[in-house]
């Protein structure tokens, strides 16, 4: 059971009888206020909390012009992707706001409609090939296309898609299906790559082609014209083929079939008096409707996930941008009143009723850890909390005032953080635990929707989003102003990816696994690394085999250059041999291709392939010789020539050289490991103020591309030129 609003018990029992919820202006805030100093603190701390402004601010009066939180709030606990296709509490920021008088576009693009298999290539069940329905066959080739993905060979995906492709099979065969193990892809397997092989090899025109067809239609399908002006849709005006549901973690429905979908499943809004667009032959739209309030093209119901979704305009467009600006501006203006909200939520927390300490326990969680607010869910969805559905066995309390949170939070993404919190916060959790409460009782009583209520009760406007865009963007502003002007560009660029890296920490924005890239790219650098340790033991032998002052200084001071690396065992070592050829080669190719080589030949007067050739045969020589030299050394056991005195200064920056290498590998590794696990994008797109970033950028002469991508930087154009490198957030 929830506590609704009213069961909160008279305000008279509360500590917060004398904080004044609607404020008058002074003369003073009329006309603007000096921006308050912000703290030097990279994180919230308690003394924050409780210390920051011990009387209530005044208001500036802008926040009281925001409306009601629900809707852009409720939204922060869907699954909507960023394709365009957006859940049913995003269409309508402002329910009661006229957004166009004209609303003109062209439709959606259905995907082409589904090639049957030649008749030899069949699903092979039990060893017999089995005659399939359009449908199943289809299903059966998705399968086929997406078997090899981690989140294909998960159990539940397995289970969830036998049901369904189980089902379709045994319609239109008699066949049932009870394992995969009883499944043979294997000829729908090679129909696949052979089809793929075909469009590799297409001829260069062909694919022009192909993606000329591709601009067409964006130029057709992919604009809205409000009121007269052009504005892009999100890749969301493309509807995507029938599928098998992927998400994010376990959700409930993995491996579910997704339908094909045709017109007749889509509303289209448009102005009234436009052409309505013609539908594909043999079919009709579902609805036609005129909502002046919306900016939604096309609307269908998913059956999957439960919810309407819609085709909007990209986030680079004039009604998103203004949107945007407002996001941010509001989170601004917290931090005006953020003194008067945490002086009102701490009095809570030692309320005599407690619907009021739940709620102040509720929101400092929010404030300080950035937790979404939290809604109550059906169980077909994915088992994610948020604040006010956290379950006893996701918090445990360690005395005198530490807790560790363990869930998954958004998207099935893990949240695990053990914290100190304020010693009354503690009490409180104790309390709300405390028997005859079980491991899978909520926390706390309250609901969602009461909780987005009592924050808009306390400051119009202010939302759990509005609290993590203010807090991301202040830490993001403490961070950077700690950036001296000396370092060089590469180090300024270093310590904004580490300041983005500690927003997106805050806000829990993780990678479910770390891409395959990243992984590739941490496995060449410690390959690297290895060579590095190589290039500094060689170095290190040719040193001491030269018996000079200059070895046995280097000895006396870094002895451990002189031992060989546990790492570099002999296989190890041949290993790293072998790259080093193989490098050796591969430049060899490239080089003789480059156009500074056919240059150098003209003005020889040479001919460029000649060239070119001779080039080649001679690197290519220099390689082997370099294999050759390799290989000796090893079965030499690693004796270098002795060196002669002149070559003992060289031998010397060699080896400062690969102990340099060697540090920035490690670093670049470090840094690596550490960035494969945090969604950067998602804090710097959607909490980080990008006024903050074009500040950075122009203080330090920076290009913005250093920074944002190309599409970060078509969202927020309206911010490059609103803001100098003085600019505070």
């Amino acid at each position: 059971m929830r506590f609704d609003s009213s069961d909160s018990g008279s305000d008279s029992d509360s500590s917060l009888d004398n904080v004044p919820l609607k404020r008058k202006l002074s003369d003073s805030e009329k006309h603007g206020l000096p921006t308050p100093p912000l703290s030097n603190a990279p994180l919230i701390s308690d003394q924050r909390l409780s210390s920051d402004r011990d009387d209530p601010p005044e208001s500036d009066g802008e926040l009281d012009s925001v409306n009601a939180p629900a809707d852009s709030e409720l939204a922060e606990v869907t699954d909507g992707s960023d394709n365009g296709l957006l859940d049913d509490k995003k269409d309508l920021p402002n329910p009661k706001k006229r957004r166009w008088t004209t609303f003109e576009h062209n439709g959606v693009v259905f995907p082409p409609p589904y090639k049957p298999l030649p008749q030899d290539v069949k699903l092979y069940v039990d060893g017999q090939p089995l005659n399939l329905s359009l449908i199943a066959e289809e299903m059966a080739y998705i399968y086929a296309k997406s078997m090899h993905l981690s989140h294909a060979q998960k159990p539940l995906f397995i289970r969830n898609f036998l049901e369904d492709f189980g089902a379709a099979v045994r319609d239109c065969t008699g066949v049932e299906i009870t394992s995969i193990e009883r499944c043979d892809f294997s000829k729908i397997l090679a129909h696949i790559e052979a089809q793929r092989k075909l469009q590799r090899e297409l001829p260069v025109e062909e694919k022009e082609k192909v993606q000329q067809a591709r601009q067409e239609e964006v130029e057709k399908y992919g604009y809205v014209y409000i009121d007269g002006v052009k504005e892009p849709l999100a890749s969301g005006f493309r509807i995507e083929p029938p599928g098998f549901y992927s998400g994010r973690g376990d959700h409930p429905k993995l491996g579910k079939y997704k339908r094909r979908l045709v017109p007749e499943d889509f509303t289209l809004n448009l102005s009234e008096g436009v052409k309505v667009p013609d539908p594909p032959p043999g079919h009709k739209w579902g609805e036609i409707v005129h909502n002046p309030r919306a900016v939604w093209t096309a609307r269908f119901f998913d059956p999957l996930t439960g919810k309407d979704k819609y085709v909007l305009p990209t986030s680079g467009s004039t009604t998103s941008n203004a949107s945007e600006q407002k996001k941010f501006d509001l989170a601004r203006m917290l931090k005006r009143e953020i003194g008067y909200v945490r002086k009102y939520y701490m009095n809570m927390l030692k309320s005599t009723s407690m619907v009021e300490r739940e709620m102040g326990t509720i929101i400092y969680l929010v404030d300080k850890f950035a937790f979404r607010i939290g809604h109550d869910k059906h169980e077909d969805n994915a088992d994610t909390v948020g604040c006010t559905t956290l379950r006893c066995e996701h918090v445990t309390l360690k005395p005198p005032n530490r807790v560790v949170f363990d869930f998954l939070g958004k998207d099935s993404i893990r949240y695990y953080n053990e914290v100190e919190v304020h010693p009354q916060v503690y009490t409180n959790l104790r309390i709300f635990k405390r028997a005859p409460k079980q491991a899978k009782d909520t926390v706390f009583m309250t609901s969602g929707m009461n909780m987005l209520v009592k924050m808009n009760a306390i400051l119009p406007g202010l939302t759990p989003k509005v609290f993590r865009t203010y807090n991301a963007s202040s830490l993001m502003q403490d961070l950077l102003a700690d950036v001296p002007d000396d370092l060089t560009e590469a180090e300024k660029v270093e310590r904004f990816q580490d300041a983005n890296r500690k927003v997106a920490i805050l806000c829990n924005h993780k990678k479910e696994t770390p891409p395959s890239g990243s992984l590739r790219i941490v496995e060449t650098l410690q390959h690297t690394l290895l060579e590095k340790k190589w290039d500094l033991w060689y170095h290190a032998l040719e040193l001491a085999n030269s018996f000079s002052e200059q070895a046995e200084a280097l000895r006396s001071t870094k002895p451990w250059i002189f031992e060989r690396d546990s790492e570099l065992t002999d296989d190890v070592i041949e290993e790293i041999h072998t790259r080093i050829y193989e490098k050796k080669v591969k430049l060899a190719y490239s080089s003789s291709k480059s156009a500074a080589v056919a240059k150098r030949a003209e003005a020889k007067n040479m001919d460029v392939e000649l060239y070119k050739k001779e080039l080649l045969d001679r690197q290519l020589k220099e390689a082997e010789t370099l294999k050759e030299k390799l290989a000796n050394l090893r079965m030499n056991g690693y004796h270098p020539r002795k060196l002669g005195p002149a070559k003992v200064n060289i031998v010397l920056n060699q080896i400062k050289k690969a102990e340099s290498d060697i540090r920035k590998t490690l670093q670049a590794i470090e840094r690596k490991q550490e960035y494969s696990e945090v969604a950067l994008d998602t804090s710097k797109t959607n909490y980080i103020d990008p006024r903050l970033v074009v500040r950075y950028s122009k203080r330090h002469n920076i290009p913005l591309e250093k920074f944002l991508n190309t599409a970060q930087r078509k969202k927020f154009e309206w911010a490059f030129d609103s803001v100098d490198e003085d600019w505070i957030f």
